[in-house]
């Protein structure tokens, strides 16, 4: 059998040359609408909620009401896409804030979006 190294070399340089490159580093992106992440606030009464939107690294960034599903307040945000797909972190350090953390760079620059009601 043969150099595990060199079989790696061999492929990578395989889907370079045949262009397959770019679609293997590029992270996949859920349909449009999905729910990536979501938070309960520690009194129950609104949730935060991230979901994709259309466009590739956009989400909409929702605190709902929790009973009703009301939208309380709404921000449209958007992060880099990178090599990985995103890590997205969603928490409420304040009754009535949520925060959003996106790491699209392997733990380094990580964004930070703020949503208050």
């Amino acid at each position: 059998m043969g150099n595990p190294k060199s079989f790696m070399l061999y492929a990578a340089l395989s889907c370079m040359l045949l262009g397959c490159a770019d679609e293997m580093l590029e992270p996949t992106w859920p349909n449009s609408e999905t729910i990536v992440a979501r938070a309960l606030a520690a009194d129950q009464a609104a949730e935060a909620v991230l979901t994709t939107s259309k466009e590739r690294g956009r989400y909409l960034f929702d605190i709902r009401e929790f009973e009703s599903g009301e939208t309380l307040a709404r921000i449209i945000i958007s992060a880099p896409l990178s090599y990985h797909e995103h890590i997205i972190t969603l928490e409420w350090p304040e009754a009535r804030r949520a925060e959003v953390t996106i790491d699209y760079d392997f733990g380094d620059n990580n964004l930070k979006y703020m949503l208050s009601y």
